[in-house]
């Protein structure tokens, strides 16, 4: 069975998984509670100097369960791929461990910070690759009603690591205000 197929696979049992859970789920907004949140990406890029165009398309989703009111612990989990003009793909899929806090949080609005840790594995013409990331950002995130909400999060601090057979370890350190924004929906349970 080829990855690709592998990974598809699996990307739609896990998608499946959390909509099963989205639609059985009773709402609780208090220590012990629950939060699955998931969302998409799409990046095209195609300028006039540069060669070759390159598109991406990606999937996430979270789970979090509350230890107090304001701390949780999470499981991520992400797939993504990317094309550079006619040749060249990569596939990745990682999964993630993560901690949130949130600074303020009422009834229609929170403040957090998170920090994380995330695998992810990739396969590519070049060859197969690992990498390892830590994050620590920072998010707002707005409350639709008592099961859904909608947050924005940004990186702040980041240090990721890649290593494959052959290759030597490439390593990275981020450290900015507005790497990595996005936006997901959350339904609380």
């Amino acid at each position: 069975m080829p990855p690709n197929f592998l990974i598809q696979s699996i990307m739609k049992k896990l998608i499946l998984f959390f909509a099963a859970i989205l639609f059985a789920a009773s709402v609780s907004a208090e220590r012990g509670s629950m939060v699955v949140s998931g969302g998409a990406d799409f990046h095209s890029q195609n300028e006039a100097n540069q060669s070759p165009s390159s598109d991406s398309f990606g999937i996430f989703s979270n789970f979090q369960y509350f230890l107090t009111d304001r701390f949780s612990l999470g499981v991520s989990a992400d797939f993504h791929t990317h094309k550079w003009g006619d040749i060249d793909r990569r596939n990745t899929v990682g999964v993630g461990l993560f901690g949130r806090y949130y600074l303020l949080k009422t009834d229609r609005f929170g403040v957090f910070g998170q920090a994380g840790s995330h695998v992810r594995f990739a396969n590519e013409a070049a060859g197969d690759w690992t990498g390892l990331s830590f994050t620590v950002s920072s998010g707002v995130q707005y409350f639709i009603n008592s099961r859904w909400s909608v947050e924005s999060r940004f990186g702040v601090l980041s240090f990721s690591s890649q290593f494959a057979d052959g290759m030597d370890t490439r390593n990275s350190f981020n450290a900015s205000v507005t790497s990595g924004l996005s936006l997901s929906v959350n339904f609380h349970f």
